[in-house]
This record gives structure tokens, C-alpha cells and sequence, in this order.
């Protein structure tokens, strides 16, 4: 099955006769599904639940911000300004009007108005394309086909990165059956030393005390301690639970379908948690180095899981 990476970039336009309307959507890695959104006019923030309602059906987890803008069909420049004269009209009628109101109680104020005070007035310069925009009666629907197409773009991207992801975290899988594999060959060993250097310190505390001072139930005694100690001193546990994390872990990766990483993530914590245990118990330096070669492998495999879905 799939593996989808939180990483991924979607890109669509959507074409009118005079318009280019393009939405460009990206995703990292999050722990939890965080969505931002840009329109490109505030009219539209009632849309932008519509907008995250869509990206919410598509993922689950990822820092994914959507952005829409709009240019006119052609240029490679952002909205043009040109003059509203409609609005320059308005603004010289209105002036007008009230100077023939007001000039016989203010004779001081100028007859004419000069052009650079018009061309700083409020709204004369108009963004052509936001004017256009005005158009639009359906702008959910306008969103809706933009927005999808982006997103399935980004999900095709996330679907790539999450394969190789996949490949590399199987790799990871690998590496650490090998360095069990090595720590199990060595535990027979390490369990025979640790039976012979305990018998050869029972010997020689029995030898100490005398064998006239010490009862047969004291030794009797002794030497089930000695073999409590050492059955604590195993490791094999440690070793079957972290098997069973490994196996646990493939079956997630290749035949869970859906979200995957938290799942992953605490598999990830449980392997940690056993080799540890393992680690604290094994006096042996060959053993000790195995556990330090899967404490690495395992940081590894924890920054790549930073990144699954």
C-alpha cells in the first residue's frame, strides 16, 4: 500500500475569457492537519471554510497552505491600475455642489480643483482585474475548480515522495533485523560467560566461609539466587518484543491503508524503549556495540517517520 509523505506542491488554473485564475497549494510536515488560506480579495474570506473543508478530505496530517490569485488573461504582470473615470466625475460633481454651498460663508476656498489632488483621491486608481472580479456570482464554484485540481496534483507529489520515503525506511527495517540478528547469535555466549563467572564467585564465597559454617540449605539458596539473577540478566524478552515492534511495523507500512505516521511513530517509540532495556542489561562490549548501531538506525527512522502522513 501507499505510504504518502506531508511533503508536496499542487499547481491548477482555471481561464476565463479576459482572466487567469491559478491556485498553488504546499505542504510540510506538521503533527496535526494545519491549513492556511490566501483569496485574493476579502470579499471571499466567507469561502475559506469551503476551501479547508476541501483540503481536509484530502489530508490528514501536514502544515498545507492554499494560495488563489488572479492576473489578466495574458500579461505576464500582476492586476493593472487604470483611471476610474466614472469615479473622477463623481468626485468633481460632488465638489462642485458643495462650493456652491458653502463659498459664500468661506470666500477663501480656490475655484478650481488642481489634478494632482483628484489623482489622490480615494478610489480613482482601480484595479481592473478586481473590477472584473465583480462578475462572479458563484465564486465558491469558481474555488472548487481550482482548489481540486490543485490538490490532486499535490497528492500525486506526496504519493512520490512517500515511495521513496518507503523504500528508505524499509531499508532502515533491514539494517535493524541485521544488527538483532548479530545480538541473538551473541547472547548464547554472553549467558555461558555470565553462568561461569557467577559459579566461580559462589565457589569462592563458599570456599571463604568454610564449608563447616555454611548448611546445605544456605548453599541450596545461593544457588537459586544465582540463577534468578542470571535469568534476569537475559535479554531474550527484550529481543521477542522487538521482533514483534519490527514485524508490527512492516505489516503498518505495507498493508495499512490511509494515515499511517502516528501508528508508525509509536512503534518507533516501543523499539526505542526495548533496545534500551536491552542495552542496560548486556555487560558484553560486542553486544554494546550492536545496541548503539540500532539506537542510531532508530533516530534515523524517527526523522524520516517526521515526514508520513
Amino acid at each position: 500500500m501507499s505510504t504518502y509523505s506531508m511533503t508536496g506542491f499542487g499547481r491548477a488554473e482555471y481561464k476565463t475569457s479576459n482572466l487567469v485564475f491559478t491556485a498553488q497549494v504546499r505542504s510540510v510536515n506538521h503533527r496535526f492537519l494545519d491549513i492556511k488560506v490566501k483569496l485574493p480579495r476579502s470579499e471571499w474570506v466567507a469561502l475559506d471554510h469551503r476551501v479547508r473543508k476541501i483540503v481536509s478530505q484530502k489530508c490528514s496530517r501536514g502544515s498545507v497552505e492554499v494560495s488563489v490569485s488572479v492576473a489578466p488573461l495574458g500579461s505576464k504582470h500582476a492586476a493593472a491600475q487604470s483611471l476610474q473615470l466614472d469615479t473622477v466625475d463623481a468626485f468633481i460633481q460632488q465638489i462642485d455642489h458643495w462650493k456652491k454651498q458653502k463659498r459664500k460663508k468661506r470666500t477663501w476656498l480656490k475655484e478650481t480643483v488642481q489634478l494632482d489632488t483628484l489623482l489622490r483621491m480615494p478610489g480613482v486608481f482601480g484595479n481592473t482585474v478586481t473590477s472584473v472580479l465583480d462578475q462572479f456570482t458563484d465564486e465558491a464554484k469558481l474555488l472548487e475548480c481550482l482548489v481540486e485540481p490543485a490538490l490532486e496534483e499535490l497528492q500525486k507529489s506526496r504519493t512520490s515522495e512517500g515511495s521513496a520515503l518507503q523504500k528508505h525506511i524499509r531499508s532502515l527495517l533491514d539494517q535493524l533485523r541485521i544488527q538483532l540478528q548479530a545480538i541473538i547469535k551473541l547472547e548464547p555466549l554472553e549467558q555461558s560467560r555470565v553462568r561461569d563467572s557467577l559459579a566461580e564467585r559462589i565457589k569462592a564465597t563458599l570456599e571463604l566461609l568454610g564449608k563447616t559454617n555454611v548448611s546445605d540449605d544456605f548453599a541450596k539458596r545461593l544457588n537459586e539466587e544465582a540463577a534468578f539473577w542470571i535469568d534476569r540478566r537475559g535479554t531474550e524478552e527484550e529481543r521477542v518484543r522487538f521482533e514483534a515492534h519490527l514485524v508490527a511495523f512492516e505489516n503498518t507500512l505495507q498493508k495499512e491503508t490511509g494515515p499511517k505516521g502516528r501508528k508508525l511513530e509509536f512503534l518507533q517509540q516501543e523499539l526505542h524503549r526495548e533496545i534500551n532495556t536491552l542495552g542496560n542489561k548486556t555487560q558484553n562490549a560486542e553486544i554494546a556495540e550492536h545496541v548503539l548501531t540500532i539506537k542510531s538506525l532508530l533516530e534515523n527512522l524517527k526523522e524520516q517517520l517526521a515526514n508520513v502522513e
